[in-house]
Order: structure tokens, then sequence, then C-alpha cells
């Protein structure tokens, strides 16, 4: 933790990592330290708290361990799976790995639920033969997650194909918030009352 901000991340090593998340990590420690922060809660808040603090999460999977749906900002790497019939021995290992049921086989071929992947990457991973293999992947971003008296998990405000993107998706909403958020609002009710669809006028 950061005196002026939360930054949360895996685990080194992960083996469940979809993506790599420690570059982006380091491209927000440096972001973030340009902006500002401690001063800007200062004004905003006199004596800050933690709960002031912005809080951010960067997860390599969909599993969630460092929690990036109950933070203000987070980021969750994702990988689709791509597959080449011609590869395929139909052994179905990759069936019997994927927890949301995503993958099933036909008798001649793997099919892939697109609305039940999660594109965590465990099926790319007990693939013997390559035939599904790593197709685009990047970031799913979330935002105005909190616990507290008034918890709730983040939305979901879109994807990034790169780590830069992410970046600034995440620095661009913590400028917004000190230059448009009202009096003694925090952050992820300050995400909420924006996210265009969920406006409301809560706040703690």
């Amino acid at each position: 933790m950061h005196e002026e901000y939360v930054l949360e991340h895996c685990r080194p090593n992960c083996p469940k990592a979809a993506r790599n998340w420690s570059s982006l990590v380091k491209r927000l420690e440096s972001g973030l330290s340009q902006l500002g922060i401690g001063n800007a809660l200062k004004r905003k808040f006199g004596v800050v708290q933690y709960h002031h603090l912005p809080k951010i999460t960067v997860a390599g999977c969909p599993n969630g361990c460092s929690r990036p749906q109950i933070k203000d900002l987070g980021m969750i790497g994702f990988v689709e799976p791509g597959w080449d019939k011609g590869l395929c021995n139909g052994c179905q290992g990759c069936v019997a790995a994927c927890l949301e049921e995503a993958l099933a086989w036909d008798g001649k071929e793997i099919l892939i639920d697109a609305l039940r992947c999660l594109q965590c990457g465990d099926c790319l991973r007990v693939c013997p033969t390559g035939a599904l293999s790593p197709g685009k992947t990047g970031w799913r971003l979330l935002q105005g997650g909190r616990v507290g008296r008034h918890p709730r998990f983040a939305d979901v405000s879109g994807t990034a194909t790169e780590d830069q993107e992410a970046e600034a998706w995440a620095l661009s909403a913590i400028t917004r918030y000190f230059q448009e958020s009202l009096p003694g609002e925090r952050l992820s009710f300050f995400l909420k009352r924006m996210h265009p669809a969920e406006r409301t006028e809560e706040r703690d």
C-alpha cells in the first residue's frame, strides 16, 4: 500500500495468470505518482483516512485473487482461446479442465460457448497438441466496487488490449474524480454516479 493510494496485484509466478500483470503495475505506479493524489485528497477531505484512498487492483486472471471486483478500479487479465481443428486429437482434456463448462466435445470437434467462457486460459494450459492457442488478450476494466457500509461489485467498464490503454483509463478516472466529484464524495460513489448504466446520487 502506498500512502496516497492502494495498488494490489497478484502473487508472482502464479500459474493461473492469463496475462502478465507486472508491466501494467509498474506503469500505474509511475503514472499515479505524478497525479499529486496526496495533496488532492487533503484538499478534498482535510484529514485523510484509509477509506478515502483510491483503491486499485490488477489481477492476471478472472479468479480475482486480489479482489478487483470490490475496488474503485479493477483490471482483470483475459485471453481468448483459439482453436485449430487440424491439431486436435480429441483428448477432451480442455473440456475436463474448464470450470465454467464452456467447452464441449460433439464427437468431431470442440465447441466453445462464448457466453460461459471467462477467457481464463485454463484450457490452453492443458492442451497437449496446441489445438487450443492464445487469441486476443487484454484487460477487462471494472469500476465502482467497494466494501463497507454499502458494499457492491464493480461495473464492467470495457476492455483494453494494451497495458498503456488500461493505465490511461485508470489515470483518467482518478483525474476526473478530483476535477468533477461532489464535496465529500468518495471515488467509488463518483464512479458509480458517472457510469452510464447506473446514474445515481448515492453518497457516503
